[in-house]
């Protein structure tokens, strides 16, 4: 009964977020970024390092796929006292475009609740992701300022705590966010 006011008090301010709805056209501005002057390979291993640094080298699995890459974040922990795995899969793909590249990521993610007494039950962590593609644009937001960053196209390293003001992003960071070290990369000369 006690928690009742803070359910009620959540459920209000959520009334007042709006979520852009997923059309064909929104998921492509959140999901493509074009870089006149970065080759393939080199946005495929900045995108690379943006998943390196949010978890230790044994809890991030990189493999190439025609014309891009598919990285895997693993976090194992406890959630609200459930024991979770999930598997945060960053899917990348960069085409050549003059001399440049058009990179297109899609973010998916599979969580296992162990606590459960069915194990296989899936746990849904964001009420804006659930288990499979994201289609908030926020942790896209944050993936690409990062990997902006890296590539020198932007100047501020974007944080899991800083995001909200500087993105404007939600609660729907997890793939970037959840449980992770939130480490930036060396400083910039």
């Amino acid at each position: 009964m006690k928690h009742i006011p803070l359910l009620f008090a959540l459920a209000v301010a959520g009334c007042g977020t709006q979520v852009p709805l997923w059309t064909k056209d929104y998921a492509a501005q959140a999901t493509t970024r074009h870089y006149a002057d970065v080759p393939p390979a080199k946005a495929l291993a900045a995108a690379e390092e943006v998943v390196r640094l949010t978890a230790p080298a044994r809890d991030v699995s990189v493999k190439a796929t025609p014309g891009g890459v598919d990285i895997d974040r693993y976090f194992n922990g406890f959630i609200h006292m459930h024991s979770v795995t999930i598997d945060y899969r960053f899917t990348l793909t960069a085409t050549p475009a003059g001399r440049g590249s058009t990179v297109t990521l899609a973010i998916r993610s599979n969580a296992q609740d162990f606590s459960a007494p069915d194990a296989m039950t899936g746990l849904e962590l964001s009420p804006l992701l659930a288990n499979g593609p994201a289609t908030v644009a926020d942790p896209y937001k944050l993936f690409f300022a990062r990997m902006d960053y890296i590539l020198g196209k932007r100047t501020d390293w974007v944080s899991c705590t800083s995001a909200p003001t500087v993105l404007g992003a939600s609660i729907a960071l997890d793939p970037l966010c959840q449980g992770a070290e939130d480490r930036a990369p060396a400083a910039r000369r």
